[in-house]
C-alpha cells in the first residue's frame, strides 16, 4: 500500500521535460516545412531554398513525436485517476483540454487562416522551389506546358501525392481533359486510385458541391460546365459513360463520398487535433476505469509486460496494422485533422496511449523500460531512420510491410529511448525545465500564426537556408516566452492551461528565468 501511495504521489520530473520538450519540437517541425521540397505542399509559403535535408529533419521528429507526446499522455492521466479519481480526473480534462480546445477554435485557427489568406493574396509571397519533374502541382493549376514539360524531363506519370492521388485522378476530378489525353498518351494508369480507393472514375462521379469544396482548398477557380464537359470527355477516353445525373453529383455514392471528406478530412482543427483525440482518448479511459477501477491491473503481471523493451516484440506488430490502414506516403504516422478521427489514426495513437496508462501501474522506478538509451536511441535516430526513410514511398507488397515495421519500431524506440536518456539526465528537479514544460503548451498553441508570417518575412533574404530557419525559430520562441510570461503565466489563460499558481517572490524571479531562456536561444 505504502510503495503505491509513493508512485502516485512522487513527481516525474524527468517525463514531465521530456512532455513538454516534445511539444515544443512542434514549433521547430513547423517552422522547417517552408525549407523541404516534400512537405512543404499545401503549407502557405514555400521558400525559394529547399533541401532534402530538412524533409529528413521533419521525419526525424515527426517519426516520434507525437506517439511519445500521447505515450507520456496516457502516463499522466493514470497518474491523475490514482491519485484523485476519476471524476476529479475529467473535471481536470476539461479545464485543461477541452476548454482549450474549444477557446483555441474559435481564435486560435481562424487567426491562422486569416495569416494563410493573407499570405496567399499577396502572389509575390508564393515562391515555388522549382521541382522539373512534378506532375501534381501543373495538373492543379491547369498548366498544361508545365505537364508536357514535366514528362520531358522524365517525371514519372504515375507519380502519387501524399495521398495516393495521381496526376491523372486529380485531372480526371477536375475535368482537365487535355491533360488527362496527355498523361494517358504517355501510359498513365487510368484505373489507379488514391489510398482510399477512389478510382479516377470515382472521383469523376464527386457532386459538384465536393468539387467546388475542394477547389476552395486548392485555391484554384473552377467553373461547373467546364469541369462536368471536361469529365464526360475524359470517360469517353477511358472508354466509361458518365451519365448527366453523374456528371451533375446527384448520385447517393458521391455525396456520401463528400460527406466523409467533410466530416474526416476538412481542416477543421488545425495543429489542434491532439486536443480533440485526447477528449476522445481520455473519454474511453474513464469509461474503461469506471467499470473496472480495480481489477483490471491484478489480471496479469503489469511489471513483465510493460517495463522491458522485450514489450517491443508486441508493440510493434499491434501498431502494424493501424499503421497499415493509414495508407500513408511519408515518414511517420498519419495526421487526422477532421472534424471526426480517422479511425486508424485513432486507433494508432491509442496504442500509446494506452500504454503509457499501463506503464504508471508498472511503477518503473528504476527506468527499466529506456535503459541502454546510450545506443537504441542513436543507433533509430541513424539507421532505423535511414532505412526507413528509403523505403517511406512503398505502397503494396513486401516494401510496404518492410516500411510500416521501420517507422513502427522507430516510434516506439527512440520513444523509450528518449525516456531514458530523460530518466538519466533530468531526473531532478530544475526550475529552467518546468518553467519550459510550462510555457510548452501555450508556445505550441500560439506559434502557428507567428511562425508563418516570419517565414514570409525571411523568404526573399539572400541567406543560406539554415540562417532562415533559425530565425524563425528563435524569434517566434523568445516572443512566445515573453508573451507566456506578459500574458499568461499568471492570468486566467494561465490558470486555465496550467493550473492556477501564485507569483514567485518576488516575480521577476520568473521574469529572469524568461531572459535568461530568451538569451540562450539568441546565442544559438
Amino acid at each position: 500500500m505504502s510503495d503505491s501511495m509513493t508512485s502516485v504521489s512522487s513527481r516525474r520530473h524527468d517525463l514531465d521535460a521530456l512532455r513538454g520538450i516534445a511539444m515544443l519540437l512542434g514549433i521547430f517541425l513547423h517552422a522547417a516545412i517552408a525549407y523541404s521540397p516534400d512537405a512543404g505542399r499545401g503549407w502557405p509559403i514555400q521558400d525559394s531554398q529547399s533541401s532534402e535535408v530538412t524533409s529528413l529533419f521533419i521525419a526525424l521528429v515527426h517519426g516520434f513525436r507525437m506517439p511519445l507526446f500521447f505515450l507520456l499522455s496516457g502516463f499522466f492521466t493514470m497518474m491523475l485517476f490514482r491519485r484523485r479519481g476519476v471524476s476529479k480526473l475529467i473535471e481536470n480534462r476539461i479545464l485543461r483540454i477541452a476548454i482549450p480546445f474549444v477557446i483555441g477554435m474559435c481564435t486560435i485557427i481562424p487567426a491562422m487562416w486569416i495569416v494563410a489568406g493573407d499570405i496567399q493574396a499577396n502572389p509575390s509571397s508564393i515562391v515555388t522551389a522549382f521541382d522539373e519533374t512534378d506532375l501534381l502541382t501543373p495538373v492543379v493549376q491547369d498548366d498544361l506546358a508545365g505537364v508536357e514539360n514535366a514528362l520531358l524531363a522524365g517525371a514519372d506519370v504515375n507519380q502519387r501525392s501524399e495521398q495516393g492521388d495521381s496526376p491523372f485522378l486529380v485531372a480526371a476530378f477536375l475535368g482537365r481533359d487535355d491533360i488527362a489525353k496527355v498523361l494517358l498518351n504517355h501510359n498513365a494508369d487510368p484505373e489507379l486510385g488514391n489510398h482510399k480507393g477512389e478510382r479516377p472514375i470515382d472521383v469523376m462521379r464527386a457532386s459538384w458541391g465536393t468539387t467546388e469544396f475542394v477547389a476552395g482548398m486548392l485555391q484554384i477557380e473552377v467553373d461547373r460546365e467546364d469541369v462536368e464537359s471536361g469529365r464526360q470527355k475524359i470517360a469517353t477516353m477511358m472508354g466509361v459513360t458518365l451519365s448527366e445525373q453523374v456528371a451533375g453529383g446527384d448520385m447517393t455514392a458521391a455525396n456520401w463520398s463528400g460527406l466523409m471528406f467533410l466530416l474526416f478530412e476538412f481542416p477543421v482543427t488545425g495543429h489542434l487535433w491532439f486536443l480533440w483525440f485526447l477528449c476522445f482518448l481520455v473519454t474511453g479511459f474513464a469509461i474503461v476505469m469506471s467499470i473496472t477501477p480495480q481489477t483490471w491491473r491484478s489480471r496479469w503481471d503489469v511489471s513483465s509486460v510493460v517495463r522491458s523493451p522485450r514489450c517491443l516484440l508486441w508493440l510493434i506488430p499491434l501498431t502494424m496494422l493501424p499503421h497499415w490502414f493509414m495508407r500513408h506516403e511519408g515518414f511517420g504516422p498519419a495526421t487526422s485533422v477532421g472534424l471526426l478521427p480517422m479511425p486508424s489514426v485513432l486507433a494508432y495513437y491509442a496504442l500509446f496511449f494506452g500504454f503509457g496508462a499501463i506503464y504508471f501501474d508498472a511503477d518503473d522506478r528504476e527506468g527499466d523500460l529506456g535503459r541502454g538509451w546510450q545506443m537504441s536511441l542513436p543507433l533509430s535516430l541513424t539507421i532505423l531512420l535511414a532505412v526507413g526513410w528509403m523505403l517511406q514511398s512503398q505502397t503494396e507488397g513486401g516494401g510496404l510491410v518492410a516500411s510500416v515495421f521501420l517507422q513502427s519500431a522507430y516510434a516506439w524506440i527512440v520513444s523509450f529511448g528518449m525516456m531514458g536518456m530523460f530518466r538519466t539526465l533530468f531526473a531532478h528537479p530544475s526550475r529552467t525545465l518546468r518553467y519550459l514544460s510550462d510555457s510548452s503548451y501555450w508556445l505550441y498553441l500560439a506559434h502557428l500564426p507567428l511562425v508563418m508570417y516570419l517565414q514570409y518575412w525571411v523568404r526573399d533574404w539572400e541567406v543560406p537556408l539554415l540562417v532562415k530557419f533559425t530565425v524563425v525559430s528563435v524569434i517566434s520562441s523568445v516572443v512566445l516566452l515573453l508573451s507566456y510570461q506578459v500574458f499568461v503565466r499568471h492570468t486566467p489563460i494561465g490558470w486555465l492551461l496550467n493550473g492556477k499558481r501564485k507569483p514567485s517572490v518576488p516575480s521577476a524571479d520568473d521574469a529572469s528565468d524568461t531572459y535568461v531562456i530568451a538569451a540562450q536561444l539568441v546565442r544559438q
